[in-house]
């Protein structure tokens, strides 16, 4: 995680963001997406052959699962539950938090610690807003938003293994997943993503590089505050109360659109591929 932020958002991922009118002011946590399913546990991606999977509305997440041969259906988050419930979808892929917090463990038997993406939770102001601040508002901004990025890389790992034992209490069978034959099946994907996404290809292999070497049981997988979404939670912790005070503050100076946290899939260490360019980061918060 930190790896990606040092080595792929700042260099890469901010300027082009700024580019296109948005100031990146912090990399918080999402985690690391997972399928559950009701059917089998998911090891390789032929594992998923013919499997009904929800995904989020983005393009290059349908196309990464029927490269895996699965039959990829977007949905909205909020039908997830029913849909798994009914049996209307097999399974679905999501954070560890979004997985909990959306009571997924009570209509899912499998846990499959795929990997696939790595989804940050940028801190996003616009641009021209952002500027128009004064000074002194910007630079306590800036700090509180780096301040508490230490704070979520902390509570990601603690909360990792918190999350993944819940789930496991309440009767889920939990696998690890062949992370390299998600790589391997993800090569196409990869490619057309190269193509179609400026820098695309250059950052996907980067990534990639920058996850070798790393297990998997020592990324950290967590759930953070992410506002102007349907998933909250709330820290108890001084500094974290302090910095969500100061965001108020930031947001009443806005005349525009409320700056929020967005998710960007990004793929990290040996997982697979990205899925939106920047300019699409604003809209993305509302995919889960």
């Amino acid at each position: 995680m930190k790896k990606i932020e040092a080595g792929v958002v700042w260099p890469s991922l901010a300027p082009m963001a700024e580019a296109k009118g948005y100031k990146i002011l912090a990399v918080w946590e999402n985690g690391f997406r997972n399928i559950t399913t009701n059917t089998k546990p998911i090891v390789k991606p032929a594992d998923l052959a013919g499997m009904k999977l929800r995904v989020p509305q983005g393009k290059w997440r349908v196309k990464m699962f029927q490269a895996y041969g699965a039959n990829p259906s977007p949905m909205a988050f909020s039908e997830v539950f029913v849909a798994l419930q009914t049996g209307v979808m097999d399974g679905q892929e999501n954070p560890l938090t979004q997985i909990y917090s959306a009571k997924f463990q009570e209509v899912q038997k499998f846990l499959s610690m795929t990997g696939h993406v790595y989804t940050p939770a940028y801190l996003v102001s616009g641009k021209n807003k952002f500027a128009s601040l004064p000074a002194d508002v910007q630079a306590i901004l800036t700090q509180a938003a780096r301040d508490t990025q230490a704070y979520v890389y902390t509570q990601a790992a603690k909360l990792d293994a918190e999350l993944l034992d819940k789930i496991k209490a309440a009767g889920v069978k939990v696998n690890e997943a062949d992370k390299d034959a998600f790589i391997a099946a993800s090569k196409d994907v990869y490619e057309n993503f190269g193509k179609e996404v400026p820098e695309g290809g250059k950052l996907v292999k980067q990534a990639i590089e920058l996850g070798k070497g790393m297990c998997h049981s020592a990324r950290p997988v967590s759930v953070v505050a992410r506002v102007g979404c349907g998933h909250r939670r709330r820290a108890i912790d001084p500094l974290f109360t302090r910095t969500l005070a100061r965001w108020q503050l930031f947001r009443s100076f806005s005349s525009v659109s409320s700056p929020r946290l967005s998710s960007s899939c990004w793929p990290a260490w040996r997982c697979d591929s990205g899925r939106r360019g920047v300019s699409q980061v604003r809209d993305s918060a509302r995919l889960v």
